[in-house]
């Protein structure tokens, strides 16, 4: 159905949402025309390509606050951010190190994933 939306993640309704070092593939070109691959495991019948990979708004739910840092936007994927100081800060409650995003990264996640649960029941 033409004008669907599907987004990698999101904050809505007044959540906060840290996104740290991620990688948002969003799936090449603007158009699909079938028959092409469907990385969405439940399907899709839509033909224009979604590049959302994090956003701040969904339907009337209204909106969240985001703060993306050190993420990767692939194949013109797009980050939306809102009001990022209003959303915690990881650090301040402990320490981690976070793995760099990178296309390196990207292709080692693809190459070592295991099969998805099926998402579609």
């Amino acid at each position: 159905m033409p004008g669907l939306r599907f987004e990698g993640a999101g904050s809505l309704a007044g959540a906060q949402f840290y996104s740290e070092a991620n990688i948002y593939e969003a799936r090449p070109g603007t158009i699909c025309l079938p028959p092409c691959p469907d990385p969405n495991p439940c399907g899709d019948s839509d033909w224009q390509v979604s590049k959302l990979g994090l956003v701040t708004d969904w339907d009337t739910n209204g909106a969240g606050y985001t703060k993306s840092v050190g993420d990767l936007p692939l194949n013109d994927a797009k980050l939306s951010v809102n009001e990022p100081a209003k959303v915690f800060d990881p650090h301040a409650a402990y320490a981690y190190t976070a793995d760099t995003a990178s296309t390196a990264l990207a292709a080692k996640i693809k190459a070592e994933a295991g099969a998805r649960a099926s998402y579609c029941k």
